[in-house]
């Protein structure tokens, strides 16, 4: 009887062994896949709604100083960049959880360009609200608030630029192996880092634009007419006044990184 036994448990562990195995592992799910591209469609409609919610509501002007005068703006509020960037990298972060839960093959991965299409077009938005003249060497005089709202533009676009590395790592964390080469945010990223550095120079370009009246009317100075003798011209003093009043907010605002690389550009701007 025991060896009776035992044969039989060897053919059951055989036929057991022998037996395919079965995963139901999103068995459910995937009588949808054919239907998903409505889902894209979905996300793509709700990223669009986002932005255009974002730039109804966003608050583009600079707030934290009033034009020339120096004063607070009256709110009290410092703002270092603006609301909308936290709000786009939100959704993303939630509709990645919403769309993992229901597929991780090719749907997730065309979602993907959806939210690489949603950066870039975020990207194209906070850009048009640098001054006029911005890409170009046009820029002319710039108020306190025109460099605020480049400084939170420049805040921004870092802001971004930093957290698109770790987007692109969580969509290749769910998504199935097959399709992790189809996502790529580097375009992204230094879409926004060149933005960074536009923001910034177009500050600089501000600058050299006042600092080039003070020296035009230098050299419209009667100088062998001139008869006062001082410690310091009045141009001088109008170039230290002018840098005075409008560095330090500048300084203030932009990270320590892009502070230097601020305070190059306008050393190169000033000596050639």
């Amino acid at each position: 009887k025991a060896g009776g036994k035992e044969k039989y448990l060897s053919q059951m562990a055989a036929a057991k062994a022998q037996r395919p195995k079965m995963d139901f592992r999103k068995i459910i799910s995937s009588v949808f896949y054919g239907y998903l591209g409505e889902y894209v469609k979905l996300e793509r409609e709700n990223i669009a709604k986002l932005l255009s919610q974002v730039e109804k509501e966003e608050k583009w002007s600079g707030g934290n100083a009033d034009e020339d005068s120096g004063a607070d703006g009256g709110d009290g509020e410092e703002r270092r960049s603006y609301s909308g960037s936290e709000k786009i990298l939100i959704y993303i972060k939630k509709s990645l959880q919403r769309c993992s839960r229901l597929t991780t093959g090719a749907v997730l991965a065309e979602i993907a360009k959806e939210y690489r299409q949603g950066l870039s077009d975020y990207r194209a938005l906070i850009t048009s609200k640098l001054p006029r003249g911005s890409k170009t060497d046009s820029v002319q005089q710039l108020s306190r608030s025109d460099n605020e709202r480049c400084c939170l533009v420049a805040n921004t676009a870092e802001d971004c630029k930093d957290i698109i590395p770790g987007i692109e790592r969580a969509i290749k964390n769910v998504l199935d192996a097959k399709y992790t080469e189809e996502v790529d945010f580097s375009h992204e990223q230094s879409q926004f880092a060149a933005l960074v550095n536009l923001a910034v120079e177009t500050v600089v370009k501000g600058f050299i634009f006042r600092l080039g009246k003070i020296l035009s009317m230098m050299t419209r100075m009667p100088w062998d007419k001139w008869e006062s003798v001082g410690d310091q011209s009045e141009y001088v003093n109008q170039i230290n006044s002018m840098f005075s009043q409008y560095v330090p907010p500048v300084s203030k605002m932009l990270s320590d990184a892009y502070h230097l690389f601020f305070c190059n550009q306008l050393a190169k701007a000033c000596i050639p």
